[in-house]
């Protein structure tokens, strides 16, 4: 259902920092591109990517009020992985891994801030 996510960057090299070692964690690797001002994470299947890049309209990124990006993985032990992973690369806690129940569905998650404020869950489902 979902192609790809792009998410707004004013620093692509910083970003990359962030987002190259939880994409190697969650299993998708960069793919060149012809500028410096985007880099799209492309897993194994092919979709959905990932892309970070700076804003085509050329104004500031910025992180949206009431945006999140899912990102889901096996276990729940690999939520716990991730979560340290994005901590040691300077994200900021935004919900430590535990289960969630919408009193219909029930998964497992945290969610954390990347290093300029977007909002992003890491979860597993069952």
């Amino acid at each position: 259902m979902i192609g790809y996510v792009m998410i707004g960057s004013n620093d692509i090299k910083k970003s990359r920092r962030f987002y190259d070692p939880l994409m190697k964690f969650l299993g998708a690797a960069p793919k060149a591109t012809a500028s410096d001002e985007r880099v799209a994470y492309v897993p194994a299947g092919g979709s959905p990517v990932l892309a970070l890049t700076r804003p085509y309209n050329g104004e500031p990124a910025s992180a949206g009020n009431g945006t999140m990006i899912a990102l889901p993985v096996a276990s729940r032990s690999l939520v716990e992985e991730a979560y340290a992973l994005v901590l040691s690369l300077g994200a900021v806690d935004d919900g430590a891994p535990g289960v969630r129940s919408d009193g219909v569905n029930s998964f497992y998650s945290c969610y954390f801030r990347d290093t300029v404020g977007n909002k992003l869950c890491i979860c597993h489902f069952g």
